[in-house]
C-alpha cells in the first residue's frame, strides 16, 4: 500500500511538474510573439506563429488561446493568413463565417499557398462551417485556376452542386478522380517498372512515395477496398483493378516482386500505350 501510495505521489508530482514547464513554455512564446508585434519585427512574429501553429497549438489552454485572439488587431495584413491558420489548428475553436470570409479574401490576394489554403478550410469545415458555404465563397471570390486547385485537393465532398456552381463542380470531379487515378497507376508503376525505384532519388519525377518499398509497406492502396466504388466513378476498369490486387498478391505470398512477375503485370496494364497518357487518361 505503501508503494503504492507512493508510486500516485510520484507521478502526479512528475504531471504537475510537465504542466507548470508546459505553461511557462506557452508564456514566454505568447511574450515573444507581443514583443515582436510591438518591435514591428515581422520575421520574428511569422516565425512564432509558424512554432505555435505546427507544434504547440493542441497544448494551449482556453486562457492561452484567448491571449492569442487579442492579438488579432495587432498582427499586420501580410501575415493575417498565416494567423488565420494558426487560430483554426486550435481544436475548441469556434469559428464564425465572417472569419472565413475575411480567409477567403486573403486567399484572393495570395497572402498564403495552395497546400496551407486546403489546410486552413478543411480545418474549418471541420470546426462546423457548411461545406456547401465554402464551396460556394471560393468559386465567387477566388480566381479560377486557383479555386479549382484548392477545391480539388481539399476534404470537402458534396453530393450535388451549390447553386450557380455545376460547372466547376463537374471539373473539380473530374480533376479528383484524375487525382485518384494517377496516384494510384504512379504508385503501380514505381514497383514494377525497372527504373524508377532504382533512380527515383535522383529523378525529376515525383512520386507519391520516396521509394517502392515504401509504397509496398502501405498495402492499402492495391487492396483497392473500394474497387467498385472506382470502377463505379471511371477512375478504374475491372481490369486495371485485377492487376493491383495481383501485385498486392505477389508481395502476400513472396513478400518481393519478381522481374520477370513485374514485367507481365506492366504489360498486361500499359500494353505498348504511354504510361503518362494511360495515367491522366479517365474510363468513358
Amino acid at each position: 500500500m505503501i508503494i503504492k501510495a507512493f508510486l500516485r505521489m510520484f507521478y502526479r508530482r512528475k504531471a504537475f511538474i510537465k504542466n507548470l514547464e508546459r505553461n511557462l513554455m506557452i508564456h514566454s512564446t505568447l511574450q515573444l510573439l507581443r514583443e515582436s508585434i510591438a518591435n514591428q519585427n515581422y520575421n520574428i512574429m511569422a516565425g512564432v506563429l509558424k512554432l505555435i501553429k505546427e507544434t504547440m497549438m493542441y497544448l494551449f489552454t482556453e486562457e492561452q488561446f484567448q491571449e492569442l485572439l487579442l492579438l488579432k488587431e495587432s498582427i499586420h495584413e501580410e501575415y493575417r493568413a498565416l494567423y488565420i491558420e494558426t487560430l483554426v489548428e486550435y481544436p475548441y475553436f469556434y469559428v464564425q463565417e465572417s472569419l472565413l470570409d475575411e480567409y477567403i479574401g486573403l486567399i484572393s490576394m495570395q497572402q498564403t499557398d495552395v497546400a496551407e489554403a486546403v489546410r486552413c478550410l478543411d480545418n474549418m469545415s471541420n470546426m462546423g462551417i457548411e461545406e456547401k458555404i465554402i464551396f460556394k465563397k471560393i468559386v465567387d471570390h477566388v480566381e479560377e485556376e486557383q479555386a479549382l486547385l484548392i477545391l480539388t485537393l481539399s476534404t470537402i465532398c458534396l453530393k450535388e452542386a451549390p447553386d450557380d456552381c455545376e460547372i466547376i463542380y463537374e471539373k473539380v470531379r473530374i480533376r479528383r478522380h484524375i487525382h485518384k487515378r494517377s496516384f494510384l497507376v504512379s504508385t503501380f508503376l514505381l514497383i514494377v517498372h525497372p527504373f524508377l525505384d532504382e533512380y527515383i532519388e535522383i529523378g525529376a519525377i515525383k512520386f507519391a512515395y520516396s521509394s517502392a518499398q515504401s509504397a509496398i509497406l502501405d498495402k492499402g492502396w492495391y487492396y483497392a477496398d473500394d474497387s467498385n466504388t472506382l470502377i463505379q466513378d471511371k477512375i478504374l476498369d475491372s481490369r486495371e483493378v485485377d492487376l493491383l490486387k495481383q501485385l498486392g498478391n505477389e508481395f502476400e505470398k513472396h513478400n518481393c516482386l519478381n522481374p520477370v512477375k513485374a514485367n507481365e503485370l506492366y504489360h498486361s496494364f500499359f500494353g505498348n500505350a504511354n504510361p503518362i497518357d494511360v495515367m491522366f487518361t479517365l474510363h468513358k
